[in-house]
């Protein structure tokens, strides 16, 4: 009896799930790419379907990180058709949505990918499992890859150069099809990456584990054999003491090894031409990060660590007091994007004796020299001189916080003459030596005969033309005109601001897709604003877009969050210490820009 209670129980409990699921009508599953043999550190896409939905809030890939997956595609992928039968019209459409994912796998074997959560109108979805095979990609002696570092010991925040050079041997060079480099350095999350000081953008751009990097490529002899040498360099920010063991470098590269008549297939490309994939792998290494003492900081310090020098140059240095006196500052160091315009009013003196103008553009030489240019101007003829500028920093080689100089710049500063009364006037006034000559006649004796005569007769045509009746029909007239003209261009403006909240959704999608840093992510969602509030794009603060989200869309927790992302992306991204760019971002932006259209409409 106790059986059969329990079995019915759990049936009503089945077909209880079966009718959610069918009264939901959403299904969300996972799969891998098709026909394509994956391989060890080489991308394989991976996509989540969410049937029964042209949209998603969100993707929880979270069980996934081992794996590094990177966003690559997230669209609406509903199909529509239309079947007209004995004139009978018939809509049919079939709801889809997509998410794409380049995934990673570290190791050969086989693997289960875990399922993830995809959350649809508010309710949570789990995609099925998948099983894979991982392979590992051949091994060639034609290929080879190294790396180094320019520090093997450093502290916390200091630049390394991280430099990976791959070997390729001359006689294969032109079999060499795709490839993909894999830096698991430039994805570690207790670093920072940007681009070295002096540097040209190399013959060729690639990416290295999802960043982008200038190759140079040489001739070298290698083992007593003619290489091809391709190089890259990034440098590397720690953000954490410790000693980090570095996983290796790796390349998968695609070499042809045959030419083929037989029919195309994945392996072969529209020649016929057949590729057997490949892989070359470096040592890993070790570096040791110090961590920053926390005394002896001076007044003016904001974060250099590395090695740096200052200079500064002045043209004219013979001037009088007020003329302009253009000031260089060059700053050359360990890495240049953190390099603040040094401010002079900070120097003992300064303000007291130049008028310092407030626009300081910054240009870099190309050389690994920072420029400032400013203008300044000498207050008196007592001033002989531009004082020292400072600049502070930590000097990774005797491991202390310092201060150095500029030179000191001479000055010639003379007085301004003083413009007096005589000045200004030019000289003395001569007096007039004409008599005043007396006519009894008054202002008649100035004409003659019938000139003396007025014709007093009204005339309609006349009188149109007086001053006063000009002004009473041509008044009325022009205040129409105006009233119209305004109300032509009000209109017009009134258009085209509709024209531009209609487009800002499209026009933000299309340009967070094609941001890859966090300066043109920011571009994109001030503009969107921008477009969908009537404002200017220029003035659009995170503060802004949390009040505007949150009071118009009542949307408060997706204001907050739209404001959160702009603001970490505004934030300082030439400090040590600047928050990376997280790619999920462009993701999230774009559903808060879905659910402020759906609110506003």
């Amino acid at each position: 009896m106790a059986d059969s209670v329990f079995t019915r129980i759990f049936l009503a409990a089945i077909l209880t799930l079966m009718c959610v699921s069918a009264a939901s009508g959403i299904e969300v599953y996972a799969k891998v790419q098709d026909n394509t043999p994956i391989y060890q550190g080489v991308g394989f896409d991976y996509f989540v379907y969410i049937d029964g939905s042209s949209s998603a809030d969100s993707i929880d890939v979270t069980p996934l990180a081992e794996y590094s997956p990177q966003l690559t595609n997230q669209r609406d992928v509903s199909q529509r058709s239309t079947t007209i039968i004995n004139g009978k019209r018939t809509d049919r459409v079939i709801k889809r949505y997509l998410y794409g994912y380049r995934l990673t796998a570290s190791k050969s074997g086989t693997f289960t990918l875990p399922p993830v959560t995809v959350t649809v109108d508010g309710k949570e979805y789990t995609s099925n499992s998948i099983d894979i095979v991982v392979q590992r990609p051949a091994r060639s002696d034609g290929l080879a890859v190294e790396w180094e570092l320019s520090e093997q010991s450093c502290y916390v925040g200091q630049p390394v150069q991280a430099t990976v050079k791959w070997y390729v041997r001359a006689d294969i060079a032109r079999a060499v099809g795709d490839y993909e480099f894999n830096v698991p350095l430039f994805t570690d999350n207790d670093f920072l990456v940007d681009d070295p000081e002096g540097k040209n953008a190399g013959d060729k751009i690639i990416k290295a584990s999802g960043i982008t990097a200038g190759v140079e490529q040489r001739g070298v002899r290698r083992n007593g054999e003619e290489f091809v040498e391709i190089s890259f360099s990034k440098m590397v920010l720690p953000q954490a003491a410790g000693t980090f063991e570095l996983s290796p470098v790796s390349v998968n590269v695609n070499v042809a090894v045959q030419s083929s008549r037989t029919p195309r297939s994945l392996l072969r490309d529209f020649w016929g031409q057949e590729y057997r994939l490949f892989t070359a792998g470096s040592e890993p290494l070790t570096l040791e990060v110090r961590p920053l003492p926390q005394s002896g900081k001076p007044a003016g310090y904001y974060g250099l660590i590395g090695r740096y020098s200052i200079s500064a140059s002045a043209q004219p240095v013979q001037v009088k007091v007020g003329d302009p006196i253009t000031l260089t500052i060059g700053i050359t160091g360990s890495l240049l994007s953190p390099v603040q315009c040094p401010d002079p009013e900070i120097v003992n003196g300064f303000e007291d004796d130049f008028i310092i103008s407030s626009d300081t553009p910054a240009s870099e030489d190309g050389t690994g020299t920072r420029t400032f240019t400013t203008t300044i101007r000498a207050k008196s003829e007592e001033v002989t001189e531009i004082p020292p500028i400072p600049l502070s920093y930590f000097d990774v080689d005797r491991g202390e916080y310092i201060t150095v100089y500029s030179d000191a710049i001479p000055l010639e500063v003379s007085p301004t003459k003083e413009l007096t009364l005589s000045d200004i006037e030019g000289g003395s006034v001569s007096p007039q030596t004409h008599d005043v000559v007396v006519q009894k006649q008054g202002i008649a004796a100035n004409y003659e005969g019938s000139r003396l005569l007025e014709d007093y007769r009204f005339s309609i045509a006349a009188a149109v033309f007086q001053p006063a009746f000009v002004l009473l029909w041509a008044l009325p007239t022009l205040l129409a005109a105006a009233a119209f003209i305004r109300r032509l261009f009000s209109a017009g403006e009134d258009r085209k601001k509709q024209r531009l909240r209609k487009t800002a959704a499209s026009k933000a999608y299309h340009a967070i897709k094609k941001s890859h840093d966090k300066e043109h992510l920011a571009e994109a969602m001030r503009e969107y604003i921008a477009r969908r509030f009537d404002m200017s794009a220029g003035s659009v603060t995170p503060v802004d877009c949390e009040n505007l989200i949150g009071r118009v869309c009542r949307l408060e927790e997706q204001a907050k969050e739209f404001a959160r992302i702009l603001e970490a992306c505004q934030a300082s991204q030439y400090s040590p210490l600047s928050v990376e760019f997280v790619p999920q971002w462009r993701v999230r932006v774009t559903q808060i820009i879905r659910e402020i259209e759906r609110a506003v409409k």
